[in-house]
């Protein structure tokens, strides 16, 4: 006789089947899944997704349990741990928590208590022109030059700079147009740099090879490499997100 309905195997709660124990390529497996559902489900960024892939793997990597094992305990323990962490790290991490247990998985139960660390208001402090100035002159490449002047003078975000591609730019007309339509709580307008960029740019350009139309200006790592020598040669600190805020300041 067939079982009855009470018999039936229970179903897991999500897209990934429950598991008690997640071997490194479980790991692997299921976050790609969860990479994908962010990516298309969700429409997050590239680089968020990848942070909170990244997140979730130390989690596991932690905690020693597969999912279908975790509780609220278990992320409560983890989250004592970033206790002394800056609030944004701590919201961050509740954040990743919340799209993988509560949105993938479907296990809301374990995270529906957090609540996200209240963030106190920090009025941005500006460099002064002497500073960018300063910081500037210490700027030896082509490119260094070229990746400071761009994030000055248009005002563009730090993804946005490094995702831009050669055909995006009409260097005759000075003029920035991307081909992406940012995110869905952040938009990506038309800008325009001024003279100076235009001719760091060019120097820049003229000493790569095998450029296409589709060839990036600029890496991740040169942008990251350039600011951290910038700082290191003048003792300022100055980043694409301190250029941006220094970049509205000045057009008010």
């Amino acid at each position: 006789m067939a079982p009855g309905r009470g018999f039936e195997p229970l179903r897991p709660k999500g897209p990934q089947v429950l598991q008690t124990h997640l071997s490194p390529l479980d790991v692997d497996g299921l976050l790609a899944s969860f990479k994908q559902f962010c990516e298309v489900d969700l429409q997050l960024r590239e680089n968020t997704v990848k942070g909170h892939a990244q997140k979730i793997r130390r989690f596991f990597k932690s905690v020693k349990k597969g999912p279908g094992e975790i509780t609220d305990v278990d992320i409560r323990n983890y989250l004592a741990g970033f206790k002394e962490k800056r609030e944004r790290t701590r919201a961050n991490l509740i954040i990743a928590l919340r799209r993988f247990f509560r949105d993938f998985m479907r296990m809301s139960e374990v995270v529906e208590s957090f609540r996200l660390p209240h963030t106190p208001f920090k009025p941005k402090t500006i460099p002064t022109r002497e500073d960018v100035q300063k910081f500037y002159a210490a700027l030896k490449s082509p490119r260094e030059r070229a990746i400071f002047l761009m994030y000055a003078t248009t005002g563009l975000r730090k993804h946005e700079l490094i995702s831009l591609a050669l055909k995006e730019i009409d260097l005759e007309r000075r003029t920035v147009l991307p081909k992406g339509d940012g995110s869905r709580t952040k938009r990506t307008w038309a800008t325009f740099f001024n003279e100076e960029s235009e001719q760091a740019l060019r120097e820049y350009l003229n000493g790569r090879e095998r450029l296409t139309p589709d060839s990036k200006l600029f890496s991740e790592k040169a942008v990251r490499k350039t600011f951290k020598k910038g700082k290191e040669r003048t003792g300022v600190h100055i980043t694409p997100q301190i250029l941006r805020d220094w970049f509205c300041s000045e057009m008010d």
